[in-house]
């Protein structure tokens, strides 16, 4: 079992969604949530590695939250589209 840590960036980005978009990304994290307690990964979660330790999931087809994995969980660190997480992913 897995804990998940929501950085505190990655809390500013969502908190600012709204309508459908919002929707999305909660529902993107409930399922996340559910993966990282139990290791059952559910159909559409796109849950891939990305880097070293560092892991995304599939909000929709153009955003994802991207994340770090350490030993006592995942950090959530960014919400964005590819060209953004590849900005996360080169600092």
């Amino acid at each position: 079992m897995n804990r998940v840590f929501y950085l505190p960036s990655f809390l500013k980005q969502i908190e600012k969604l709204r309508g459908h978009e919002a929707d999305e990304v909660e529902e993107a994290l409930v399922t996340f949530q559910q993966f990282a307690q139990t290791g059952n990964k559910q159909e559409g979660l796109g849950f891939k590695k990305i880097g070293d330790a560092c892991y995304e999931i599939r909000v929709n087809i153009r955003m994802r939250i991207a994340m770090k994995k350490r030993p006592e969980g995942y950090y959530l660190a960014i919400y964005g589209n590819h060209d953004e997480i590849e900005k996360f992913l080169r600092k």
